[in-house]
């Protein structure tokens, strides 16, 4: 009886697409994606490409999480299987565009004041992801990333930020010589270079120059443990870099969050 309701207001709200099976068998999916990721394609990549999470992706090629014995999953969710069916090599490809004017967007925010965190929460990502993206360690992002920026960026740009958080965002840009929205003439221009903009890192990112992100952001105020999220590092992988670079002002404050850790 609860079935034919479903299939009732399905059929009312014009959602027949629905009507079917939820779930699907997950081997040929699975087979599916094995064969694009020995193209050289990454599970992760599959995923974004698809609009699947990296969680669901892990238990369709390894099992679901936390369970003694890993093994594939039997099913998989009719939506997750038809995205993921539906893609090739090329598909992939072409999904994936240059960052330029998304990274551009998103630090002219911060710099009129919009806090990374908040940003990242209306985006649906992750604090690290986002900071990775944010300065500029992403070779290539998806259309659905770049048309989300794009959208939050059209809603924001003309809406500059006060307060303590919003200096403390402002303070980051002018760290790294952030420009804002009015900075630009075509945000979307790689060759274009507004005075003020900070030269592009190289795509490798240092030890050193984490190490001194981790001392900005903690002079900030951010705890170590947002710190090491953000900058995309664990704790003892921190205290080892500072104890290695004679950064004892770093190595103190991590040791001391790794020491809570195992007396917690």
């Amino acid at each position: 009886m609860e079935r034919q309701r479903r299939r009732n207001r399905l059929r009312a709200y014009g959602r027949d697409d629905q009507i079917g099976p939820r779930l699907v068998p997950a081997a040929p999916v699975r087979a599916h994606v094995q064969q694009l990721h020995e193209l050289g394609l990454g599970y992760e990549r599959i995923g974004r490409a698809a609009g699947v999470g990296h969680g669901p992706m892990m238990d369709l090629i390894y099992g679901p999480r936390g369970t003694d014995q890993r093994a594939p999953v039997e099913e998989i969710r009719k939506t997750y299987a038809d995205a993921l069916l539906a893609l090739t090599a090329d598909s992939i490809e072409a999904a994936l565009i240059d960052p330029t004017g998304t990274v551009r967007r998103l630090r002219a925010l911060v710099a009129i004041g919009w806090q990374e965190t908040a940003l990242a929460e209306a985006l649906g990502m992750g604090v690290g992801n986002f900071w990775t993206l944010l300065h500029g360690r992403r070779n290539r992002i998806t259309t659905g990333t770049r048309n989300k920026v794009t959208a939050l960026f059209i809603q924001q740009w003309d809406k500059p930020q006060d307060g303590v958080r919003a200096e403390r965002a402002k303070k980051i840009a002018k760290h790294y010589r952030w420009v804002g929205p009015l900075a630009w003439d075509d945000i979307d221009d790689p060759t274009e270079v507004p005075e003020g903009v900070a030269k592009a890192r190289d795509a490798r990112y240092t030890a050193t120059e984490y190490l001194d992100d981790i001392a900005f952001l903690l002079e900030l105020g951010e705890s170590p443990h947002q710190a090491a999220a953000i900058v995309g590092r664990t704790v003892p992988a921190i205290v080892k870099a500072a104890e290695r670079h004679h950064r004892g002002d770093i190595q103190t404050v991590f040791e001391r969050t790794l020491r809570k850790r195992v007396a917690a």
